[in-house]
């Protein structure tokens, strides 16, 4: 009866067999199960469509993918960034690389790495090669580079170079990167000098009016300015009644670099730099320019003493762009460039009120004469270097405990490749390196040879130690082997004996400089010398080639686009690289590390000593 009540209020139940339903029951189930079957057919039909789409879309992104994966665009990452920042989906960066490959289109957006390998190519290889590089690798374009990348041109000296041109060269050297120099991480600097040749060739500098090479050493007294063509008439004359020459040598001069022109009979350029020591590498790796000039190599010592004193006196009223004192002035081992450098870095007496001296003064036969500001004369270790093999290959040989050791018996003890006698190879530091380590790593006699050959063998095996011994005992043992049996000049030329006891002297005296005046600041021996100097005249040759070389308004601008910054990890790689244990080491021709940490301790204020053992190894 209940169930009969419910039907009679509600009807019957949309459950029941179809045969208890009413005409209008039927019909409202066919309704609803007609909604449904559309319903569900609606669905599928949804989805599909967005399986095809998605389906598509994914194709799209494979086409992506592959013509990315095809390599003919360059600079895709650059097309998307432009892309994505015009909000463009997959098919509209399709649009944009078919152009790419069309070679309709091509982004323009570049990185700071583009563009700095783009100044890269600029700078280095010029015009041309940063044109083939924007064509072929879609690197910025020339006029793109040169409004991105603006510098100060160097100014080269035209007679006998003025501190007005000096400070012009220190400002420009220094403006890009002033503000990345902080005065604590720069700990000083190093005036270098060095040697490159220049092209004999007149040129007009538009920027100064002046007429340039000519050798400052006879230029003072003509006219090097360009009023008229008489000008050039009066100095060509000149030129040809010798009361002037051809600057075929320039110098340079650079807070880091520095550059001197030299010509006559010797067709070379003297380069004086100076080097920042810093512990920074992007302030310490970049060479800095100060001074072009021409010379004929005709100089007297005390005029090429009092060029280097003029730089000296510019780089000190430029000290708010060095942020540094000067520390030693290095060079190579060129003679009359010595007698300057004897006048002015021994001078007096190390004073006993300086702040160094309490930690040199009782260090037995170190050199205690010093220059103005207690300034010492360095010497380049790989100069030092190919010096040492040198001499060895000399027809006279060499004398060690009186015993003539000659190039023919090295020949026979050594046995070594041909190729490390070659005496006409004197430039390559490797082969120098690999020469005298093939001498310091010879074996001791056997008791069963011949006395004669006893005797060679411990000579030669004498004079070995002194290569790979540290700074101290390369020191004693050089005065040593130099004076035994007053060998002297016939065990070594006395240029080299000197310039190893000065190499020596500078890295106690810088050393005991940066204890005193910035004890927790790292110190590497490695940036002492004219490494670096040489290094940007590899830039300067990669730019010209190594078969031409340039005059001096070349050398100016070339000198200009080369200083190129050293990142951080270039110079870290290099220096990781660099294992004592497995190469040359490059802080020090003979020895020691390539960090010196100069902070204080408890131990007694003179840790800079000699060591107690050198006389044992002498002997």
């Amino acid at each position: 009866m209940e169930g009969i009540r419910q039907r009679m209020e509600h009807g019957v139940h949309e459950n029941s067999p179809y045969v208890y339903q009413s005409m209008q029951g039927l019909i409202n189930l066919m309704r609803k199960k007609t909604n449904t079957i559309d319903a569900m057919r609606y669905e599928k039909l949804t989805r599909a469509a967005k399986l095809l789409t998605r389906v598509g879309a994914l194709d799209e992104h494979k086409r992506f993918i592959m013509a990315v994966g095809d390599g003919r665009v360059d600079r895709v990452d650059a097309l998307i960034r432009a892309a994505s920042k015009q909000k463009l989906g997959i098919r509209g960066m399709l649009h944009l690389l078919d152009r790419a490959m069309k070679g309709a289109y091509r982004p323009k957006n570049y990185t700071e790495e583009e563009k700095l390998r783009g100044i890269l190519f600029l700078r280095l290889g010029g015009a041309r090669v940063a044109e083939l590089a924007h064509r072929s690798l879609g690197a910025p374009g020339v006029s793109t580079l040169r409004r991105y990348s603006s510098f100060t041109p160097f100014r080269p000296s035209a007679s006998f170079p003025s501190t007005e041109d000096i400070g012009h060269n220190i400002t420009a050297s220094f403006a890009l990167n002033l503000n990345e120099m902080d005065t604590l991480e720069n700990i000083g600097y190093v005036l270098m000098i060095d040697e490159i040749k220049t092209e004999s060739r007149l040129r007009w500098d538009d920027k100064t009016n002046k007429i340039l090479g000519l050798c400052r050493e006879h230029s003072q007294n003509l006219g090097v300015d360009f009023c008229s063509i008489d000008d050039v008439r009066a100095l060509l004359d000149a030129l040809d009644s010798k009361e002037v020459h051809f600057a075929s040598e320039v110098v340079n001069n650079l807070l880091w670099f520095l550059l001197f022109a030299d010509v006559h009979h010797d067709p070379q350029a003297t380069v004086a730099a100076i080097g920042l020591l810093s512990v920074n590498p992007r302030t310490a790796g970049p060479s800095r320019p100060i001074l072009i000039s021409g010379t004929c190599k005709r100089e007297k010592a005390d005029r090429h003493a009092y060029l280097i004193e003029q730089i000296i006196q510019a780089c000190a009223a430029k000290i708010e762009y060095i942020r540094g004192p000067l520390l030693c002035i290095a060079s190579d081992g060129e003679s009359r460039r010595g007698s300057a450098l004897i006048r002015l870095t021994q001078k007096a007496v190390l004073h006993p009120s300086s702040r160094i001296y309490p930690l040199l003064y009782n260090l037995r036969l170190l050199n205690l004469l010093v220059g103005e500001n207690d300034i010492t004369a360095d010497k380049d270790y790989k100069h030092v270097i190919k010096r040492l093999r040198n001499f060895l290959l000399r027809k006279k040989g060499t004398m060690v405990h009186g015993i003539h050791i000659t190039p023919d018996l090295l020949r026979w003890h050594l046995k070594a490749a041909e190729s490390l006698f070659n005496p006409n190879d004197r430039q390559d530091v490797a082969l120098a390196y690999t020469f005298l380590k093939e001498i310091w790593s010879l074996q001791a006699p056997t008791p069963t040879d011949k006395p004669a050959f006893v005797t060679a063998r411990n000579a030669i095996r004498s004079l070995g130690q002194l290569f790979p011994c540290s700074s101290e005992c390369a020191a004693h043992l050089a005065c040593f082997l130099f004076t035994t049996h007053n060998a002297r000049s016939s065990c070594m030329p006395s240029q080299t004996y000197y310039d190893i006891i000065l190499l020596v002297k500078n890295a106690y005296f810088c050393v005991a400089k940066i204890k005193v005046h910035h004890p927790d600041a790292p110190f590497w021996l490695i940036l002492l010398g004219t490494d670096r100097l040489e290094q940007s005249f590899g830039i300067l040759r990669s730019m010209v080639g190594n078969d031409v070389n340039v005059d001096i308004y070349q050398l100016a601008n070339r000198l200009s686009n080369a200083e190129l910054d050293l990142s951080e990890t270039d110079i870290r790689d290099t220096l990781a690289s660099m294992d004592a244990s497995e190469g040359v080491d490059m802080a020090f021709p003979f020895g020691g590390a390539f960090e010196v940490w100069c902070e204080d301790d408890d131990e007694d204020e003179n840790d800079i000593v000699v060591q107690e053992d050198n006389n044992q190894r002498m002997c």
